[in-house]
């Protein structure tokens, strides 16, 4: 799954890029949400596309 932003998350995709995620978490830090995913060990992002093309939401 690939998380494609839109040009609307231009600061988020800014944030999250110079963000380690260390020390805080980048999602909350960088004002996204994570869901969870089903076929990866990663999350996906909501304000994503991929989130809104998800089979389970067609």
């Amino acid at each position: 799954m690939i998380n494609v932003p839109t040009a609307d998350l231009v600061d988020a995709v800014v944030c999250v890029g110079n963000s380690s995620g260390r020390s805080s978490n980048t999602f909350e830090t960088c004002g996204l949400s994570a869901a969870p995913a089903s076929r990866v060990d990663a999350p996906l992002i909501e304000e994503c596309l991929s989130e809104r093309f998800r089979p389970q939401n067609l």
